[in-house]
């Protein structure tokens, strides 16, 4: 059964862009750099297309655990955030949904997660091993600090 999988990317901030557009202007002029400024912009768009061409990479995050053992004050997910609905996603799930019906736009997966060793061992490491066996995806952990035995669990299947 094919399903179908909507994306709806939406503007974040309208008020951001025209800021820092703003201020980045008036950076230029008041620093009378707009000829230095532009050059170094061009070369920067040279090398980019030097590098990887025209290509747009379009990467998909993928959060498979908000549990987190560090109570870092400014973070949603910390351990003593008793208000939040804890969840840690299951492999062979997020494993079929990326595999069998991401947009195909996507080049890249973000895994991320709090600081979850659990995670890092029931969901993290057999998500990896299917994916990398299933597809060419890029993919990036964003999952806390690890110890080394973790880290290298991580590479072993690189």
């Amino acid at each position: 059964m094919d399903t179908e999988v909507g994306v709806v990317f939406r503007r974040q901030s309208t008020i951001m862009p025209e800021t820092m557009g703003r201020m980045t202007r008036d950076f230029l002029r008041a620093n009378d750099a707009v000829e230095p400024q532009e050059a170094f912009h061009a070369r920067a768009a040279r090398a980019r297309d030097a590098v990887f061409g025209r290509q747009v990479f379009v990467r998909g995050v993928v959060e498979v655990s908000n549990y987190c053992r560090q109570n870092c004050h400014y973070c949603a997910m910390r351990r003593d955030n008793r208000q939040l609905m804890r969840y840690r996603l299951a492999a062979d799930e997020v494993a079929d949904l990326i595999i069998h019906h991401r947009p195909a736009s996507i080049t890249d997966i973000d895994i991320q997660a709090g600081e979850d060793p659990a995670a890092v061992r029931e969901v993290v490491l057999p998500l990896m091993r299917e994916l990398r066996r299933h597809t060419d995806l890029g993919i990036t952990l964003c999952l806390g600090t690890l110890s080394s035995r973790e880290y290298d669990e991580l590479r072993a299947d690189a």
